[in-house]
């Protein structure tokens, strides 16, 4: 009789990581159409009337191809309670030449919200979108760099079709930043009145020092009195230290 430690046991189905994606994108999604919008909205039946962009118009309708929303003629449905999306879409036959379409919607819904980066530089997403950044590495349309992510050129035709790169593959916000260096960008948000202050508190820091109290407090649009709030990722823009250099001598020109 054959030894039974030999014999295999069931094969563990490993999950499909499109399959896993596409869940991911349309979880996220539909949190968007409800972020703004009251709890008693979020159950079945709850509806709403929103569509203020041709991005959103096309995320209800992806949506209800899901099963989560049903089109009514005065606006949506949702035919899902919130609690439940996640077991409603496990449940659902994999969702055929869909993925496409979800990741352009989710980039599209994610900018218009203007909470996920589409720079091709190395970013740190919001916490509440881990699940669906690792989702995307895993399928290769992200990868981990640097302590942050960054988008990959397997990306670039749903990019450019959402309007944020161009055809050459080139991020438009990249575009946008670069017209300004990252020392003229943080000197811009430093109020005058705030220079002699700032020089201060500076002048008695190591190099290490002022670059970590600088990073702490620069938002990517102005220089905060306080650090940020610790949460999420975080990943130092990689010509920073150049910029402290570049403000320190400023300050002392100016305030000396």
């Amino acid at each position: 009789m054959p030894d039974s430690a030999a014999i295999p046991g069931p094969m563990t189905q490993q999950p499909d990581p499109l399959r896993s994606l596409s869940i991911e994108l349309a979880l996220q999604i539909a949190a968007a159409l409800l972020r703004h919008r009251p709890p008693a909205r979020w159950r079945a039946g709850g509806w709403f009337d929103g569509s203020p962009s041709r991005e959103w118009s096309a995320a209800c309708r992806l949506l209800d191809t899901m099963g989560l929303l049903d089109r009514r003629y005065d606006g949506w449905r949702w035919t899902v309670a919130h609690e439940g999306w996640r077991t409603h879409l496990d449940s659902m036959p994999p969702p055929a030449n869909l993925l496409d379409l979800l990741l352009e919607s989710f980039i599209g819904v994610t900018c218009f919200e203007a909470r996920l980066p589409v720079t091709r530089r190395p970013f740190a997403p919001p916490p509440d979108f881990k699940p669906v950044i690792w989702a995307l590495a895993r399928c290769g349309y992200i990868r981990c760099e640097a302590g942050g992510f960054v988008w990959t050129d397997r990306v670039a035709p749903m990019m450019i079709q959402a309007g944020e790169w161009t055809a050459e593959g080139r991020s438009l916000e990249d575009r946008a930043a670069g017209t300004k260096s990252l020392a003229d960008r943080i000197w811009g948000s430093i109020e005058p009145d705030r220079r002699a202050c700032l020089a201060r508190a500076l002048s008695t820091k190591s190099r290490a020092e002022r670059l970590r109290y600088i990073d702490d407090r620069w938002t990517g649009d102005r220089l905060r009195l306080a650090p940020r709030p610790k949460e999420g990722w975080h990943v130092m823009p990689p010509d920073l230290p150049s910029a402290v250099d570049e403000i320190m001598t400023r300050l002392s020109m100016h305030t000396g």
